[in-house]
């Protein structure tokens, strides 16, 4: 489905908390959503203290420019998807319709997710007319399809005296017209629907979960595309036998004969690049497995690490898989100055005040100290090189004592 919103959303911000901050671009598949809810270091547990913003909507640009009344996650992407759906000719009828009750006083700020969806219903009997941009254009059109009773009961010499662009002007007041672009939308006539009450979203399609999705076909003979039309999508994990049924389907012997089209993730740092072909499929289904049975955090580890080594290869990836277990991460820290004020407090008196790093500035010091660390900071927190700590202790002169070694070599040579 076309991505009709862009939402920038903070999370966290209490007195001595940590600050997140997530981009996405909506309407939005599950594990995009979650990998959402993973950078913004959100639980079912957990008040998150959520905000969110719309900074791009083209089929509704007014979504801009307006506080929200904080929305759910759901309600936007459910909103999203509407606009998705919607005809040219509605989409243009919801801004027509968005001025008049935004003219009327209804769309008073902070504005209601509910209220948002309601106005995506109904707007396929709103009546839009084109190449219709101002009074004058509407007074002309309004002439010449006598949509004005009063006007079309005088007589014809009488009608050419008429200046159109007043008949535009009273003939859109009548009526509640607005103009969007070069068109002419019937605002006034438009009655809000209440399909949505703010308690349940109207039913939508379940996705089944998976890891990976490929999209497979028979192979393609004479054109790379040419298969593309019969192409299905299956999900990953899945059973070999299972697999090798659909390839037959698709006139090929084993799924690695068939060619795939298609490629998604649920951990975004793992793409089609690296999958490269069918005959990866085994490798690819086994790591399939591998994901779906971690736990949650260890997914969000998992993407920290890629984020951080960012293997090109199955290889690669498989071996970060393997030792997962030898990495730390912090997902409670956002950045390098957070990170180096965590490093003191773990190494100071139990007795000292943390209230004295407040407002202190240290980005530098956490940076250089993950640098000797071989750790990194993440999209979802710090994590370490493989098999290091995030926390051990580091001799500051090791770092003075390395410099000098390397003056010392550089002089006598």
């Amino acid at each position: 489905m076309k991505k009709t919103m862009t939402i920038e959303m903070a999370a966290g911000g209490y007195i001595g908390e940590e600050k997140y901050f997530a981009t996405l671009e909506l309407p939005a598949k599950p594990h995009e959503i979650q990998d959402a809810c993973h950078k913004l270091r959100i639980t079912q547990n957990r008040d998150t203290n959520l905000r969110m913003e719309v900074c791009n909507c083209e089929i509704l640009p007014e979504l801009t420019d307006i506080l929200l009344d904080s929305p759910s996650m759901e309600e936007m992407n459910f909103l999203a998807q509407r606009l998705a759906q919607l005809s040219d000719s509605e989409a243009i009828a919801l801004r027509g319709v968005w001025q008049r009750l935004d003219k009327a006083g209804y769309l008073k700020e902070p504005v209601r997710a509910m209220d948002l969806i309601n106005m995506t219903y109904g707007l396929e009997n709103v009546m839009v007319a084109s190449c219709v941009s101002n009074d004058r254009d509407l007074g002309e059109f309004v002439l010449e399809n006598d949509l004005d009773e009063d006007i079309a009961n005088l007589p014809d010499e009488m009608v050419e005296m008429l200046d159109q662009e007043a008949v535009g002007q009273r003939h859109r007041e009548s009526e509640g017209g607005v103009f969007i672009g070069y068109h002419y939308v019937v605002a006034g006539e438009y009655q809000l629907h209440q399909i949505y009450a703010g308690v349940r979203l109207p039913t939508q399609e379940q996705e089944k979960p998976f890891v990976f999705r490929l999209q497979v076909a028979e192979s393609p003979v004479n054109d790379s595309t040419e298969t593309m039309g019969t192409a299905e999508w299956i999900s990953l994990p899945i059973d070999r036998d299972q697999a090798d049924r659909i390839a037959q389907k698709h006139n090929e012997s084993c799924i690695e004969d068939c060619t795939f089209y298609g490629f998604e993730s649920i951990i975004p740092q793992i793409t089609a690049d690296h999958y490269g072909d069918m005959l990866s499929f085994v490798r690819l289904n086994r790591l399939a497995q591998e994901i779906a049975q971690m736990k949650p955090s260890e997914q969000v580890k998992l993407k920290a690490v890629l984020e951080h080594e960012k293997p090109g290869t199955m290889e690669g990836i498989q071996s970060v898989v393997d030792h997962l277990r030898e990495y730390q991460l912090d997902n409670r820290i956002g950045d390098a100055d957070s990170y180096f004020k965590e490093y003191l407090l773990r190494h100071l008196d139990a007795r000292f005040d943390a209230r004295w790093l407040d407002g202190l500035a240290v980005c530098t010091e956490g940076t250089n100290l993950m640098q000797r660390l071989g750790a990194a900071e993440t999209d979802y927190g710090i994590v370490s090189a493989r098999g290091g700590q995030l926390y051990a202790l580091v001799p500051f002169e090791q770092e003075q004592v390395q410099e000098k070694a390397m003056e010392m070599t550089m002089g006598g040579y």
